[in-house]
């Protein structure tokens, strides 16, 4: 929903809860691994829950070169995977 408003108006959209998240984690992760000499590509990530925030850090981790096969994401039913029943897309 958010892509789409950003699309059709022409300022600036941003949701706190997701993007906000995503920022606060992105740069936590990217301090953390400076110090024990690791780079985004090399770790693996897991997701406690799969709603708005995790689904935004999800995209920001993905864009910034964690490997999107090196991320386990959980939800109250397991963990996710392809075959799983209600999953969209």
């Amino acid at each position: 929903m958010l892509d789409r408003a950003g699309r059709k108006l022409s300022v600036p959209v941003w949701h706190d809860d997701q993007r906000g998240t995503a920022v606060v984690v992105l740069a936590a992760l990217v301090n953390a691994l400076r110090l024990v000499d690791k780079k985004l590509s090399e770790i693996k990530v897991a997701l406690v829950g799969v709603r708005a925030a995790n689904t935004a850090v999800y995209r920001i981790v993905e864009a910034y070169g964690v490997n999107p096969g090196n991320v386990i994401a959980v939800r109250s039913t397991g963990i996710l995977h392809r075959s799983m029943p209600g999953l969209e897309g």
